[in-house]
């Protein structure tokens, strides 16, 4: 899968587009094919730093910025009854985990 990416703090030149695996879902996730993802407040504080030490939107770097995207369901985890692979989905994170903050809602 692609991912943009930070290693470090600073200036739209710290990010960085890597090829990274493609996670398999755990219990209660699903994976999303992104057809749309979004630049919001949140990508842009993270890459320059401000939440750096931050206990509400605690972070690690490298880490992958993108927090509301679009797209359909590719695989479900078990125990994840509400969704189906080919579900159309939208959804936005609150921080942390790409994938574990809560259930995508249906386009």
């Amino acid at each position: 899968m692609r991912a943009i990416q930070i290693d470090r703090y600073g200036g739209p030149e710290v990010i960085v587009r890597r090829d990274l695996p493609t996670p398999s879902p755990e219990p209660g996730e699903v994976l999303i094919r992104l057809a749309y993802s979004g630049i919001n407040f949140m990508d842009i504080h993270t890459r320059q730093g401000k939440y750096a030490t931050s206990r509400t939107y605690p972070q690690t770097l490298p880490t992958t910025l993108g927090i509301e995207g679009a797209g359909m369901i590719e695989a479900i985890g078990s125990d994840v009854e509400d969704f189906q692979v080919g579900d159309r989905v939208a959804y936005c994170l609150s921080w942390g985990r790409v994938g574990r903050q809560g259930p995508p809602l249906r386009s």
